[in-house]
C-alpha cells in the first residue's frame, strides 16, 4: 500500500539542455520562508506562478465580456449571450476529472507552459473578423476545456514550490486574495477597454496574456519531474495508444481522482467545500435583482456584487498568515461565518446591513484557502493533480446549482429571502457533510490509494511500482490533525 507522505521522493531526471530537477528532498532541506508574505514573495518559483495567474486571469475576464459582447450583437439573444458565458464554466466540472490525469503523468511546468500556448493560439483564432457563431463557440468550449488541466497542475505544483504547511496556507491565501482582485479589476477593465477597442481586439489582448502567461511560468519555475509517469499503467501491460485506450486511462484517471479525493483524510475538507461554497455564491447570483428590491441604483448593484469578493480578500490575508495547525481549528468556525450571515437576510434587511453581512459571509468563505491545505496533505504527491480535478469539478457544479437554488427561490419569493434561504440550506448540508466524513480524531497518517487499491475503469488491479511506493518512514510533518474538522 502506498502510504501518504509528506514528502514523496522523486525520480531526479537531468538533461544537459536543462538544469535539473527539484528533488522534494532538496525542498525539505530549504529553510521555512520567513518574514510571511514577504518570504513566499522571495520564493522565484511562487513568482511565476502568481504572476502567471494574474496576467491571464485579467485577459480572461476581458475575453468572457468580449465574448458576450460579440454575441449579442451578432444575435440579440440574451440567451445564447448567457450560454456563451456558461460554457466558460463548464469544461472545469465535466473535463477536469477525465484530464485531471495529465497533471500527474506529466511534468507540471510542462502541462503548464504548453496549456497556456494552447489557449494563447486559440483566443487569437477566435479574434478572426466573420468566424461563424457555431466556429467561435466550438473554439471557446475548447479553450475553456484546457483550463481543467491547467488548473489541475498549478495547485500541487505550488505545494511543491511552497514546500510546507504553513508556506502553502501563505501562498495559497496571497494568491486567492489576487485572484478576487484580479476578476473584479478584470471586469471592470473589460468595461473600459471595450469602449475604445473592438472584440477582436480584446480577444488578441487575452491571447497576449496567456503568451506572456507561459513566458513566467518557462522563466521562472524549474523543472519538477512527473509526479506519477504512469507507471501503474505500464506495469499492467496496457497498451499506450489508440482512441479507446485513452478513453480507458481518462476515466481510470477519474475513477483515481474520485478515491484519492474521498479518502479518510480528505474526505472532510472536500465535503465541507463543496456544502458552503456552493451556497455561499446567493448574494453575487442575485445581486442585479436585489439591489432593484432595495431600490439600489446602478452603485448600489455593484456595491453588492462587490461585497462578498472584498470580505474574501480581507479573509484570505488574514488567515494565510496564521499556523496551519491554527486554520485546522479554524475551518468549521469560518465556514459557518460563510453561511450565518446570509441566514440573517431571510429578515430583508436594508443595503448597508446587507451588505455588511455579504461582506462577512466573504470573510467566512476564507475558509477554502485552509480546507485547501488539509486537502493537499491528506493525498500523496503522485495522485494530487487528479484529486484537484475532482474537488475543482465539484466546486464548479455545486456553485451552478446553487446559482439555480437561489434564482427559483427568488422567483417565487424575494431575492432577500432566496439568499436566507440557501444559506440556510448551505447549513444543513455543513452539517451532514461533518456526518459522512466521520469523527475527527487526534493527528493520524492517512493512506495514499495505490493503483493495486484502485484498479482501472473496467476494473483490473495492478501491482504498486508508483515512485511513492519507497518505504521511507512517514515524518510527524505528513500526518494530521482535524480537531474541528479540516481541509
Amino acid at each position: 500500500m502506498v502510504t501518504c507522505q509528506g514528502a514523496e521522493p522523486l525520480t531526479e531526471r537531468a538533461s544537459s539542455r536543462r538544469r535539473a530537477p527539484v528533488s522534494t528532498s532538496e525542498q525539505l532541506r530549504r529553510p521555512a520562508a520567513p518574514g510571511g508574505y514577504r518570504g513566499v514573495l522571495a520564493n522565484s518559483e511562487y513568482v511565476g506562478l502568481l504572476v502567471s495567474r494574474v496576467i491571464s486571469l485579467v485577459g480572461d475576464q476581458l475575453a468572457r465580456v468580449a465574448l458576450t459582447v460579440l454575441v449579442f450583437a451578432r444575435t440579440g439573444s440574451p440567451l445564447l449571450t448567457a450560454a456563451t458565458y456558461a460554457v466558460t464554466f463548464l469544461p472545469a466540472a465535466l473535463g477536469g476529472p477525465l484530464l485531471g490525469g495529465l497533471a500527474d503523468r506529466l511534468p507540471r511546468r510542462r502541462l503548464l507552459v504548453a496549456a497556456d500556448l494552447l489557449r494563447a493560439a486559440l483566443f487569437a483564432a477566435m479574434a478572426v473578423p466573420g468566424l461563424p457563431l457555431a466556429v467561435l463557440l466550438a473554439l471557446v468550449l475548447l479553450a475553456t476545456t484546457v483550463e481543467a488541466p491547467w488548473a489541475a497542475a498549478r495547485a500541487p505544483l505550488m505545494r511543491e514550490v511552497l514546500v510546507d504547511d504553513d508556506g502553502y496556507q501563505l501562498g495559497t491565501g496571497l494568491d486567492e486574495a489576487l485572484n478576487d482582485s484580479g476578476q473584479v479589476l478584470g471586469f471592470a477593465t473589460a468595461g473600459v477597454l471595450l469602449a475604445a477597442l473592438s472584440t477582436g481586439a480584446a480577444l488578441l489582448l487575452d491571447a497576449a496574456s496567456f503568451g506572456l502567461s507561459a513566458v513566467a511560468v518557462r522563466l521562472l519555475v524549474q523543472h519538477h519531474p512527473a509526479a506519477d509517469p504512469d507507471t501503474d499503467w505500464a506495469a499492467a501491460g496496457r497498451p499506450k495508444r489508440g482512441r479507446s485506450t485513452r478513453l480507458a486511462r481518462a476515466l481510470h484517471d477519474a475513477r483515481l481522482g474520485l478515491r484519492a479525493a474521498t479518502a479518510p483524510g480528505c474526505r472532510r475538507p472536500l465535503l465541507l467545500t463543496w456544502a458552503g461554497i456552493s451556497c455561499s455564491i446567493a448574494p453575487e447570483a442575485l445581486a442585479a435583482p436585489w439591489g432593484h428590491s432595495l431600490g439600489a441604483g446602478p452603485v448600489g448593484v455593484g456595491l453588492l456584487f462587490a461585497a462578498g469578493p472584498a470580505g474574501s480578500i480581507v479573509g484570505f490575508l488574514l488567515v494565510g498568515r496564521v499556523s496551519a495547525g491554527r486554520g485546522r481549528r479554524l475551518l468549521l468556525p469560518l465556514a459557518l461565518l460563510a453561511l450565518l450571515p446570509l441566514v440573517a437576510c431571510l429578515a430583508g434587511p436594508p443595503l448597508p446591513v446587507a451588505l455588511l453581512l455579504v461582506g462577512l459571509s466573504g470573510v467566512g468563505a476564507s475558509y477554502s484557502l485552509l480546507a485547501r491545505v488539509a486537502f493537499v496533505r491528506g493525498v500523496a504527491g503522485p495522485y494530487r493533480g487528479r484529486a484537484f480535478a475532482i474537488a475543482a469539478a465539484g466546486v464548479t457544479s455545486g456553485q451552478g446549482l446553487g446559482v439555480a437554488a437561489a434564482g427559483g427561490v427568488a422567483a417565487v419569493t424575494s431575492p432577500a429571502v432566496a439568499v436566507g434561504a440557501v444559506g440556510t440550506l448551505g447549513l444543513v448540508l455543513v452539517g451532514l457533510a461533518l456526518l459522512a466524513s466521520g469523527p475527527a480524531g487526534p493527528a493520524v497518517t492517512t493512506p495514499a490509494l495505490g493503483p493495486e487499491e484502485i484498479g482501472d475503469a473496467a476494473g483490473h488491479s495492478y501491482p504498486d511500482t508508483s515512485p511513492a511506493s519507497a518505504t521511507a518512514p512517514v515524518p510527524a510533518a505528513a500526518s494530521w490533525a482535524t480537531p474541528d474538522g479540516g481541509r
